[in-house]
């Protein structure tokens, strides 16, 4: 159960930082942009594996945190759980501020998910790499070091309550 919980987390994490960007915002922090070149021999270094476990626990912390906007967002405006309203133009028409609260709180996500690859000192193709590389069988050692870290550290946001 473990096991399956932790690669739902990182497909969840891959599917979350693979989305594409709505636009730049002028303001809005970038990850590094260097080209990441993944080693020949498939190994995920030490160091990578680190960078890796810390991007993926920020990045569960901004996702809830998201979580808890979006559902105040949706109580604030009366929307319904899967926000079908921003999709009814006669909605939009109606609350305009509505939409533009939308993609505010979706910039916002945008740019805490970028600045997680920041503080952690990954690029998102690195993170990628490196969650794509877990699943080899060379990587099985770092693998289960990653997946020992990730769940402590979700036992340890289930027992704050968050």
């Amino acid at each position: 159960m473990r096991r399956l919980s932790f690669l739902l987390l990182l497909g969840l994490l891959a599917a979350i930082l693979g989305c594409p960007q709505n636009g730049d915002q002028p303001d809005q922090v970038k990850p590094p942009t260097t080209k990441f070149v993944p080693p020949e021999d498939r190994r995920i270094q030490g160091g990578q594996a680190e960078r890796y476990i810390e991007a993926a626990k920020q990045s569960q912390l901004v996702i809830l945190d998201f979580q808890k906007k979006r559902r105040s967002f949706e109580e604030k405006h009366s929307l319904s759980p899967d926000q079908s309203e921003l999709e009814d133009t006669l909605f939009l028409k109606e609350h305009p501020q509505v939409k533009e609260e939308a993609v505010q709180l979706q910039n916002w996500f945008q740019a805490q998910m970028d600045s997680v690859y920041l503080r952690a000192k990954i690029s998102d193709e690195e993170f990628t790499w490196v969650g794509g590389a877990l699943g080899d069988t060379i990587n099985r050692e770092i693998q289960q070091k990653v997946e020992k870290d990730l769940n402590a550290f979700a036992e340890e946001l289930e027992k704050k309550g968050s």
